[in-house]
């Protein structure tokens, strides 16, 4: 028998042939890309659709579109990256940003191809997502998105997108100037990006005139829908009404209000609420709760209720509580009782409609035009709450 061979052949060579043997049957346990069926079957359709549903907040429908996608080519990049930003809504930062990265250096290269560049705006994208979750600070935020943004740049010198997105990350970092730079250069780049950015750009604007001086005001305006507690937030931080409230008392209004008025009243006198403990505003929502302001006093069952978005109905209860107090003068609470309502969806007999006509009259909430409605159930948007603040604290110029 020769040393160093088995049945005849040398163990090296014997080596080399169960490599091949086995590198052969990984390659057939791969699972093969998935045969298109129809124009429409392909990568970068089912990446622009998984886009789509994940703007309409739809992540798990966008993911089963970028598994879609990658049915048909396992090495898609742009689905990769999109799978990634998935993860990054859900709160995943470590994988989410390994799928992203993957995803980056999978996408073509090509001049002509926007691939890479969609990767690396998935990335920045990923950055403001977990900024908005509290999973980054701003000063990541920006370094992270800044980094992403200049490569995009490079790797498509004409897209609107990275720009957009840019200004997105800037925006939420409370760097205004800075951010209205960069949505003006997406506006002209536009690409579909135009309009986006002139609606960022009037919000900037708004913000800007209503001359916030606290970051807490500052984030507040950039809500989409403000709550219980954002508002109990903007009340103290901006606009420092517990040092006003100190020296006022409560308005009468019980010539009228309602049994659950009555009730929430009692709630309020009777116990703290007993669900803000574990609210990062719940600091905010203690001082507040002692003035029993009308419009966020707690519910009858204790409850403060600190993340259910303010109704444009409550909102007119508070600013006319303000005003009231700061005026001294408790007839204004009843002085629109008795006449016929302007609103059909505002009935004269409303525990509102006081508080309606109050903030209607003097322009600080509008009606719809075209309707003749007031939509007391809608909810209000940061910024436009912190624009309604600044009135009245102008109009009553005592603070």
């Amino acid at each position: 028998m020769v040393r160093g061979t088995f049945f005849g052949m040398s163990v090296r060579r014997l080596i080399c042939c169960c490599v091949v043997l086995l590198a052969a049957g990984v390659a057939g346990c791969a699972k093969a890309p998935r045969e298109a069926q129809g124009m429409l079957d392909t990568p970068l359709h089912h990446y622009e659709t998984g886009m789509r549903l994940l703007d309409d907040g739809q992540a798990d429908a966008a993911l089963r579109s970028f598994n879609t996608a990658l049915e048909l080519d396992a090495d898609y990049g742009p689905a990769i990256a999109g799978k990634g930003l998935v993860l990054a809504s859900k709160g995943d930062v470590s994988e989410s940003l390994e799928l992203i990265r993957s995803g980056q250096r999978k996408a073509s290269r090509s001049s002509d191809s926007p691939e890479r560049m969609w990767t690396l705006v998935a990335e920045q994208r990923a950055f403001i997502v977990l900024h908005e979750q509290g999973k980054v600070s701003d000063s990541a935020l920006l370094r992270e998105s800044r980094r992403a943004f200049n490569d995009a740049r490079i790797a498509d010198e004409q897209a609107a997108m990275p720009w957009y997105w840019e200004g997105v990350a800037y925006l939420r970092a409370l760097e205004f100037d800075e951010a209205r730079s960069l949505f003006r250069e997406a506006q002209v780049r536009d690409q579909g990006y135009g309009e986006l950015a002139s609606a960022r750009l009037e919000l900037l604007e708004k913000i800007i005139k209503a001359s916030l001086k606290t970051s807490v005001g500052k984030r507040i305006a950039l809500v989409d829908e403000v709550s219980r507690a954002d508002m109990s937030a903007l009340l103290i931080e901006e606009l420092g009404i517990e040092k006003f409230f100190e020296g006022t008392e409560m308005p009468d209004t019980s010539s009228f209000v309602t049994p659950q008025d009555a009730a929430a009243g009692a709630a309020a006198d009777a116990v703290e609420a007993v669900d803000i403990q574990n609210h990062p505003l719940v600091a905010d929502i203690k001082m507040i709760l002692p003035y029993r302001m009308r419009g966020l006093q707690p519910y009858a069952d204790h409850t403060f209720q600190p993340n259910k978005p303010i109704t444009r109905a409550e909102l007119a209860l508070i600013l006319e509580d303000i005003y009231i107090r700061a005026k001294n003068d408790t007839s204004l609470a009843t002085r629109f009782m008795g006449q016929e309502s302007p609103f059909p969806d505002v009935r004269g007999d409303h525990p509102y409609f006081n508080s309606v006509m109050f903030v209607t009259t003097r322009g600080l909430l509008t009606a719809d035009v075209a309707k003749g409605l007031f939509k007391p159930l809608d909810t209000v948007s940061g910024v436009d709450a912190v624009l309604l603040i600044n009135a009245m604290k102008t109009e009553l110029d005592v603070f």
